[in-house]
């Protein structure tokens, strides 16, 4: 049996590869100038600003809200963002790593923004601190070998502070990320049963609005990944056949596809199996190393003499 190249001639072989899930665990910066404003009681805290206060060391409020742009300060004094700018262990973003689409979303905003019993309403009631969740998303993380990966993301988020003695309490707005960098816009009015019968008013409106930037650790290298650019593919199988000491071939074909960034997932690649036969059917037309190419229609001549 002959195999023959042909100038022109193009191979693909396009096969589904499966979904592999992994994780990124997520840390935050927290940009000065984040609000948390509780509007029922016209006041705010800002991160970044400080005020007089025997109650709390470096509070960043309560300031009241109607005297903006001026800072005059209202009660005792709080604090607001206990951690500063440090938002540490905010949550995990799981990833589908062959197509870098996000699959899901788990927060807590709460250690970090009003926390525990922080308002005024949450303190009457004896309420919870708020909780965390998510509507509908979309997003994706792309993987940059040994450097963090990007993350952009689309998604409804959701406050909600429980109580045994009154309805749940449900805020809804946006947390988007562009390039690591993350709006959280929640600006919503909620009613209260028992803060009407407390004040004659049920309406009560909380809004949280922060900025700031998203840090992911770069993951640790793939088995498998033998250029250690991040995905397992066939630079890795060539790598291997160049220095066979690199790593295992069972782990290269065990996660074949692993590690795809959303730019990379949009060309099809052949399965492990398929690079194989092809490694082998390259060598067969090329015959092996040393391979010199020829022209179409010209046979090499032998002097003689």
């Amino acid at each position: 049996m002959q195999l023959r190249a042909f100038a022109g001639a193009t191979l693909a072989i396009v096969v589904a590869s499966s979904a592999i899930g992994a994780t990124l665990e997520i840390n935050a910066t927290a940009n000065n100038g984040s609000r948390f404003i509780e509007h029922v009681q016209d006041a705010f805290w800002e991160l970044g600003q400080t005020r007089a206060s025997s109650r709390v060391p470096f509070p960043d409020g309560a300031f009241n809200y109607a005297s903006l742009p001026n800072y005059v300060p209202q009660g005792g004094g709080g604090t607001a963002f206990p951690n500063k700018q440090n938002f540490q262990d905010l949550g995990a973003i799981e990833y589908d790593s062959s197509t870098g689409a996000v699959t899901e979303l788990t927060f807590n905003f709460s250690p970090h923004v009003a926390p525990g019993r922080f308002t005024f309403y949450q303190a009457i009631a004896s309420a919870s601190p708020y909780a965390t969740s998510f509507g509908a998303f979309s997003g994706s993380v792309t993987l940059n070998g040994a450097a963090a990966p990007t993350i952009n993301l689309t998604s409804e988020i959701k406050f909600t502070i429980e109580s045994d003695v009154d309805d749940a309490l449900v805020y809804t707005g946006v947390f988007n990320v562009v390039n690591n960098a993350f709006t959280l816009a929640v600006d919503d009015t909620a009613f209260s049963p028992l803060y009407q019968t407390y004040a004659g008013n049920g309406n009560i409106r909380y809004e949280w609005s922060v900025t700031g930037t998203l840090a992911a650790p770069a993951p640790d290298p793939l088995a498998g990944d033998f250029n250690l650019n991040g995905l397992v593919d066939g630079a890795d199988f060539l790598a291997w056949q160049r220095n066979p000491s690199v790593g295992s071939l069972d782990d290269w074909k065990a996660n074949f596809g692993a590690g795809a960034s959303t730019a990379s997932a949009a060309t099809p690649v052949p399965e492990p199996a398929a690079l194989l036969l092809m490694a082998t059917a390259l060598i067969a037309i090329t015959g092996g190393p040393g391979w010199r190419t020829r022209l179409p229609g010209r046979r090499s001549r032998r002097r003689h003499g």
